[in-house]
């Protein structure tokens, strides 16, 4: 009984589809050693690699970033503690990439490879590929080279960010010159503006006092007329028709004073809307000198520069350099 049962299962699987064994993921010191530098680089950031390398007791105290790199990159080129400690890291850190790329095939992976380089988020991805069972050595070698070129054209792009930088710098200044130049502008038209009102204020109280002047004199012509001969009215007609003249006079001077006065909170308002306009403008020149700054100080730093996990859109310089 028990033979025709062994029987049976043999027979029966006869007529099951025969199913390709999948091969294991791809360890680290299986990699070609040419490749381990783009691999340490692209997928692990300098603070990582540290911290790796304290916990296998290697120092890292007054050591270059160079050095630091090129260290890691010795102890994973064979099958040892820190190529097995290295692989775990980037297996748990790239999780999410290394799953969805699992059941991949090849062209799957090929395709997937393009999205990520467009997108810009190709670090994960690139450990993903590498590892992959599917990656052949032409794969491999695409994948590398495409992460090699992108070393390149980072290169350029920080040539571009110091122009750029160099530029803006120039433009703040001039705007910062300019500025200046309004506010002496407004602070003259201020002063200008205070002068008019203390004149237009004077000129107005010698209104008023020639009024009270002429209402008293034209009262006491009116007695005048009564009382005094016709030659004393006469003389006092004059002096009446004089001041009412020059009381004519004054009234055309407070005149001009008065529409000076309503002109000038426009002129002022104008250009403090310049000044502000200026300012708002200056800050934004400001604000990209200080970005500009930060990311060519992060980019210009004597480390591997394919360590960054994320790239924004940019490039990253990678020189690859084989030990022997």
């Amino acid at each position: 009984m028990m033979q025709e049962s062994i029987q049976i299962k043999e027979k029966f699987r006869d007529w099951l589809p025969s199913q390709k064994k999948k091969q294991d993921k791809v360890k680290l010191w299986h990699l070609d050693h040419n490749y381990h530098c783009a691999v340490i680089g692209t997928c692990l950031t300098l603070d990582e690699v540290k911290k790796l390398l304290r916990q296998l007791h290697i120092g890292t105290n007054g050591f270059l970033p160079y050095e630091l790199h090129t260290t890691i990159v010795t102890l994973i080129s064979e099958n040892n503690r820190p190529s097995k400690k290295v692989q775990s890291y980037l297996d748990k850190k790239f999780q999410s990439a290394v799953l969805e790329t699992k059941k991949m095939h090849a062209d799957q992976l090929k395709g997937f490879w393009k999205a990520a380089l467009y997108s810009g988020d190709m670090i994960g991805v690139f450990w993903a590929v590498m590892s992959h069972s599917e990656s052949d050595e032409e794969m491999k070698r695409i994948f590398y080279g495409d992460i090699h070129m992108l070393s390149h054209l980072s290169g350029a792009s920080n040539r571009a960010d110091l122009k750029r930088l160099s530029l803006l710098e120039q433009e703040r200044r001039n705007h910062q010159s300019e500025m200046r130049s309004w506010e002496v502008k407004c602070n003259k038209l201020a002063c200008e503006n205070n002068r008019l009102l203390n004149d237009a204020k004077s000129h107005h109280e010698q209104r008023s006092d020639l009024e009270n002047r002429v209402y008293a004199l034209k009262n006491s012509h009116d007695q005048l007329m009564i009382l005094q001969s016709t030659k004393e009215r006469q003389e006092l007609d004059n002096l009446v028709e004089k001041l009412a003249n020059k009381l004519d006079c004054q009234k055309i001077e407070i005149s001009k004073y008065q529409k000076i006065k309503q002109q000038s909170p426009k002129i002022i308002a104008r250009q403090k809307q310049h000044i502000m306009r200026s300012q708002d403008q200056l800050l934004v020149y400001q604000n990209e000198v200080e970005y500009l700054q930060s990311a060519l100080l992060e980019k210009t730093q004597p480390q591997c520069p394919l360590q960054k996990q994320e790239l924004c859109g940019q490039c990253v310089l990678y020189v690859a350099m084989s030990f022997v």
